[in-house]
């Protein structure tokens, strides 16, 4: 699924500003481009200052050129970046311009023929971390019309709100740095749980497990509901070297106990066979 700005006529926008400088044209890889800001801002922390952090190189896997489709995003003002790139360590960041607002969904198919590897990489995850994605189906549900009165609560609790009320775009910009982005995610994640499109990814720096659910603004868990029961979160403040204790133990190493390291992670126990002599 992508999602676009609800505000945006692209139609009229591409009538505007003819896409002259983009070499084989194709209007889905354009919506698939101004669709990342949603769909990468909802499962990473690479949000600063109300700006997504976009990979070209992950964005070329789809589209070979991509870096004309975003540079048509930026020259017709659709988006604005903040232009900043550090190696390894920062993509540059991107944000949409403050006057479009809203979420509608794409009617473009998209079909791309090199995108099997995401289909792996999410059927991998499927198997190898059965015991937190078997919870995404169908009995999953989510209250999205009480969702969206409490995001109205959450604006409406912002002082200053009424700038924004009235189209201040620099009360906007200058309002607050996360408040924008922070209403993004709430209601893309919304629109995701609407649609059942249920994505997740896992963190290759930290191997943190992120999904639409850990990535819910905590004002919106309460909206939740599996097999038509409530749920509930707990936090338990520090508790690492809690959890830790079971790498202390000598039968996670062991291949007679059904928790070991292998069942639970075979790729971290490959990667200690070949590093440390495991």
């Amino acid at each position: 699924m992508i999602l676009l700005p609800a505000n945006l006529d692209l139609d009229e926008h591409l009538k505007q500003f003819p896409p002259e400088g983009i070499k084989n044209f194709k209007r889905k890889h354009l919506e698939y481009t101004i669709g990342q800001i949603y769909r990468v801002s909802l499962l990473s922390d690479s949000n600063n200052n109300g700006y997504t952090q976009i990979n070209h190189r992950q964005l070329q896997r789809h589209i070979r050129n991509a870096k004309e489709y975003i540079d048509y995003c930026i020259n017709t003002k659709i988006w604005i970046s903040d232009y900043q790139y550090i190696k390894k360590v920062k993509s540059i960041g991107y944000k949409f311009n403050t006057k479009y607002s809203g979420r509608k969904k794409s009617t473009c198919e998209f079909k791309f023929k090199n995108n099997d590897e995401n289909y792996e990489i999410k059927q991998t995850l499927l198997e190898t971390h059965s015991y937190l994605t078997k919870w995404f189906n169908d009995k999953l549900t989510f209250d999205d019309e009480g969702a969206y009165k409490e995001i109205a609560n959450f604006k409406t609790e912002q002082k200053g709100y009424e700038m924004i009320i009235a189209n201040d775009i620099n009360a906007i910009q200058n309002y607050k740095e996360n408040y924008m982005s922070t209403c993004i995610n709430m209601e893309t994640a919304i629109e995701y749980f609407k649609n059942k499109e249920f994505i997740f990814q896992i963190d290759l720096k930290g191997y943190r497990f992120h999904s639409i659910l850990t990535r819910l603004n905590k004002r919106l868990r309460r909206f939740i509901k599996y097999d038509g029961r409530v749920l509930y979160s707990f936090d338990i403040v520090n508790c690492q070297p809690y959890l830790s204790i079971c790498l202390l133990k000598k039968d996670f190493y062991e291949f007679n106990n059904e928790k070991n390291i292998s069942n639970i992670y075979s790729q971290l126990y490959v990667c200690l066979q070949n590093n440390l002599n495991f």
